[in-house]
């Protein structure tokens, strides 16, 4: 076995252009925000080790604090995931915020899918809408909404 003197390696590796203090203490608070930035932008811990050319297990430890850090009511999505939810439900700021959202969007779902099967609009296969129909109820909402046909309707008396 041999051993080496470790003021002698790092004066070796400073004449051969090596920085021998990569991964030190020195930058591991830097190294740590770099992964925890990466992991918010849904970074798996893999793609943390290819980039940051750290050890698995440092790795692991760091997204472990990154996830213990979250306060309690962060929900952890990737950034993809995070825009496609938002986009189904809206924008949420707390967890209590998204269930609601996710609840109210699934009764909706429902009370639609209800008045769709009270009304004998057809679905396909996998229950959605076809784009005839989608279509067809579309038009008919213009037709609703059309300037004139709503005048005209405020002009005519409601009745019981």
């Amino acid at each position: 076995m041999h051993s080496f003197d470790a003021a002698e390696v790092a004066r070796v590796a400073a004449q051969r252009g090596r920085d021998t203090t990569a991964h030190s203490e020195i930058d591991a608070g830097e190294l740590a925000a770099q992964a925890f930035e990466a992991f918010q932008a849904g970074k798996s811990q893999c793609e943390v080790v290819i980039a940051l050319r750290a050890d698995p297990g440092r790795v692991r430890g760091w997204y472990d604090d990154w996830r213990n850090l979250q306060r309690p009511s962060d929900v952890l999505l990737s950034s993809a995931d995070r825009a496609a939810l938002v986009s189904t439900v809206g924008p949420w700021r707390t967890s209590a915020e998204l269930i609601e959202r996710v609840a109210r969007f699934a009764e909706t779902r429902w009370a639609i899918s209800e008045l769709l099967h009270i009304f004998g609009i057809p679905l396909d296969e996998n229950g959605q809408l076809t784009d005839d129909t989608l279509n067809s109820l579309v038009n008919a909402a213009g037709e609703l909404v059309r300037p004139e046909r709503v005048a005209r309707s405020a002009e005519q008396p409601m009745t019981e």
